[in-house]
């Protein structure tokens, strides 16, 4: 009979979930964090719309490693090491971030408490914000399905530069608009999905779903009225141009089209804080 204690993890074990935690940290520093980085140093410096959109994605990338730590999906100490390597890059993206003019819409005060903790030295990195002592199993399962469907959508060279144009109101193009229009429609289906899976959620398990919405919260910022005008607008000028050339029996009255797919987009904005009633006019464009 073994004198080792039940609850204590086998050695064998431990080893396994160290080194998939080192894999799914070094999958995330050279698929999400380094890319980033790169792209910040070959930025010119006077391109400021360019630099506050990948500074914002560097402050993205370090709340997906903060929540990964603390559900156990990466390794504390490593992550520390990652992070410590590059703080600099990040307390610069977070000053100028924090002084912008849209910072307080794209983060939350609880993601921005955990800057103003961590990054200012009155906690440790990763020890602020804690959602739970020790989190279930399931919710890795949940933050790599995320994590995964988030790398996709933020690294698509189409959407990219349309989130870049609605985010900083520049010149736009829209072959990304239904990339934009896809991950929305499957972020709706994976929250469906885990809620289906876990039906009897705890507080804790809440508060867990909801950072993870937050996390990208800047990118799909659909309370804001301008943002969300914006979206509308875009919409409603490819959709205009698909009716246009569309076969007329299939489809029906151009406008009706229109505006059924206005309103099915919208449905969707509403997930990410767009009023639940679409503005007259298509949610107060700027």
């Amino acid at each position: 009979m073994s004198s080792r204690p039940e609850n204590r993890p086998d050695a064998g074990t431990q080893i396994d979930q160290e080194r998939l935690g080192g894999a799914n940290l070094n999958f995330f520093l050279n698929d999400r964090l380094r890319p980033v980085l790169e792209q910040i140093e070959a930025t010119v410096p006077s391109s400021d719309m360019r630099t506050n959109f990948l500074e914002a994605e560097l402050l993205e990338s370090f709340l997906w490693l903060h929540l990964g730590v603390q559900i156990d999906y990466f390794p504390l100490p490593l992550a520390r090491r990652a992070i410590y390597e590059y703080l600099p890059c990040f307390l610069k993206a977070y000053d100028s971030t924090a002084s912008g003019p849209s910072f307080e819409t794209w983060f939350t005060p609880p993601l921005q408490a955990i800057w103003e903790s961590e990054f200012t030295g009155r906690q440790e990195l990763f020890s602020s914000g804690r959602i739970w002592d020790k989190a279930p199993p399931e919710t890795a399962s949940v933050f790599q399905t995320a994590l995964i469907l988030a790398n996709g959508f933020a690294q698509n060279a189409e959407a990219r530069p349309l989130v870049q144009a609605i985010v900083r109101k520049v010149h736009w193009a829209y072959p990304g608009y239904f990339v934009e229009v896809d991950y929305l429609g499957a972020t709706r289906q994976i929250n469906a999905e885990t809620r289906q899976a876990f039906p009897e959620t705890t507080h804790e398990f809440e508060d867990y779903l909801r950072r993870l919405k937050e996390i990208q919260q800047w990118r799909l910022n659909f309370a804001d009225a301008t943002y969300r005008g914006r979206f509308i607008q875009i919409g409603r000028m490819a959709a205009e141009h698909f009716a246009q050339y569309a076969p007329a029996k299939e489809l029906g009255d151009p406008e009706s089209v229109v505006k059924k797919f206005l309103a099915e987009v919208y449905d969707l904005m509403t997930d990410w804080g767009a009023p639940r009633v679409m503005a007259a006019g298509g949610g107060g464009a700027a």
